[in-house]
């Protein structure tokens, strides 16, 4: 697993020992991270930050659920460690759920073991948003900036009518 930095944060990724080890896409997994903590930066009101990590291999699972603890600068901890229950209803803090899915490989044809080491430490993200997906957001912004400045020129007209009559 690999961390990335943030500027201002220090980080410290804690590791147990699986035993018996576990064999995953052919590997065997000795180890495992039980947690990782981010220290000595800020996140102000209104504000958020991303803290990005790496891992692999996943388990053959079609979720993976991560318990986070949030500790503010008054000491106060947030334990975002709720399970969403079988009714879907989302909880007030629910730990974040991770979907992972079959990589284009996996529904292919078999690949050899290089090839699946590659899609393993891939970091492309280019399966993230089509070029479609892209266009269509384009498309959505132009449309609420024209709407938005037909609207503003329709309010001042009507201000500067009204201050006519």
């Amino acid at each position: 697993m690999s961390v990335q930095p943030r500027a201002g944060w220090t980080h410290e990724v804690e590791r147990v020992t699986i035993d018996p080890p576990l064999e995953v896409h052919g590997e065997e997994v000795t180890e495992r991270v039980a947690s990782v903590t981010w220290a000595g930066g800020s996140i102000g009101p209104g504000e958020f930050d991303q803290f990005l990590l790496s891992a692999g291999p996943m388990p053959e699972t079609d979720e993976l659920e991560f318990g986070a603890l949030q500790t503010y600068d008054n000491s106060e901890v947030v334990r975002w460690i709720e399970e969403v229950p079988e009714s879907g209803e989302e909880p007030e803090l629910p730990a974040p759920l991770l979907t992972l899915t079959a990589s284009s490989e996996d529904e292919g044809a078999e690949s050899d073991d290089a090839s699946e080491s590659e899609a393993a430490n891939a970091t492309d993200t280019s399966d993230l948003a089509s070029s479609s997906d892209v266009d269509d957001v384009r498309l959505l912004s132009i449309v609420a900036i024209v709407v938005g400045a037909i609207g503003i020129v329709l309010g001042g007209l009507a201000l500067l009518r009204r201050r006519s009559a």
